[in-house]
């Protein structure tokens, strides 16, 4: 499989390797609020980040969303840590399937 390594904001070596996985965190389905899936949604001219923040931002401590791109989204799972959730980038097992990226409010 190939993906982004370069240096740039959205690459995985962006990231602390702390924060990528090579499997889904086992979070309780029963928390699980949405799957964002980000590349239907660009390709249909929408942003999912606006959506994903506003039902996050509005969660109790212990849900969480999952967003699907075609990128690791660095900056965004960055930007969600920083404002002290829980934020994970899983890796895509084989060619052509998404990056997945865990958030939960805390």
């Amino acid at each position: 499989m190939s993906c982004d390594t370069g240096k740039s904001s959205h690459s995985v070596e962006a990231l602390d390797k702390k924060y990528v996985l090579e499997t889904a965190p086992n979070w309780d389905k029963e928390n699980l609020l949405m799957v964002y899936d980000g590349i239907a949604m660009l390709k249909q001219g929408t942003h999912p980040v606006g959506p994903m923040l506003s039902h996050l931002q509005n969660a109790e401590p212990g849900k969480h969303v999952v967003l699907k791109t075609d990128f690791p989204p660095a900056p965004l799972i960055k930007r969600l840590i920083d404002e002290g959730n829980e934020g994970f980038l899983v890796l895509p097992v084989e060619e052509g399937e998404p990056f997945q990226s865990w958030f939960r409010k805390r």
